[in-house]
């Protein structure tokens, strides 16, 4: 397989908590990155569309 980054020192992974956060896509990145020794970044996305409750979240 070809590689299609070099030097990485982070890599940053955007996901939108709505209308359904992807656990599982998240985890294989978060895995991706701990075999290549790659500090990750999680961003969640339309954080404000949660919500007062954060009802999302826990599901």
């Amino acid at each position: 397989m070809k590689p299609i980054a070099a030097n990485i020192d982070q890599i940053v992974v955007v996901s939108a908590i709505l209308p359904e956060l992807s656990l599982n896509i998240i985890d294989r990145y978060l895995v991706a990155c701990e075999a290549q020794d790659i500090e990750p970044l999680i961003v969640l996305n339309k954080i404000d569309l949660l919500d007062d409750d954060g009802s999302a979240l826990r599901q």
